[in-house]
C-alpha cells in the first residue's frame, strides 16, 4: 500500500501510472494499492491486471485526518474477510470516503460487520 506523496515523491502523476510502476520492482504475484485521495485509488493484482475504484462521498468533506490509514486498514479488513483484491480496493475506497464525511470515526465502526 502506497499512497499519493510518497508515489508522487518517486514520479507518478496518478494511481493508475504508480500501481503499473510499482509493478515493475515486485514479484509476479504481489497485490499493489495505491491511494490518491479524492481520486480514488487503483489495485494491481497478481499478473498486473490493474482496477481503478472512485473515491466515495457520503457528504461533505468534513474531516480528512486519518483518511489514509482507514483506506489501508480497509483493506486489510476485507482481505482479512476472504474478499477479493479488486472487491478491497473498493471497500477501502468507500470505508475511506465515509470516514471523511463525518468527524473521527463514529461513521467507520458500523461498517466492519458490512
Amino acid at each position: 500500500m502506497v499512497g499519493r506523496l510518497f508515489n508522487q515523491f518517486l514520479g507518478f502523476q496518478d494511481a493508475d501510472e504508480a500501481a503499473s510502476g510499482l509493478r515493475k520492482s515486485c514479484k509476479d504475484s504481489a497485490l499493489i494499492f495505491c491511494a490518491w485521495a479524492e481520486k480514488g485509488a487503483t489495485a494491481s493484482g497478481p499478473g498486473g491486471e490493474v482496477h481503478h475504484a472512485d473515491a466515495f462521498t457520503s457528504g461533505p468533506v468534513i474531516d480528512t485526518l486519518g483518511a489514509g490509514d482507514t483506506f489501508n486498514a480497509g483493506v486489510i479488513y476485507s482481505l482479512s474477510r476472504g474478499r477479493t483484491w479488486k472487491e478491497a480496493v473498493e471497500f477501502a475506497c468507500r470505508v475511506a470516503g465515509i470516514k471523511c464525511c463525518s468527524p473521527g470515526y463514529d461513521a467507520v465502526q458500523s461498517l466492519a460487520n458490512k
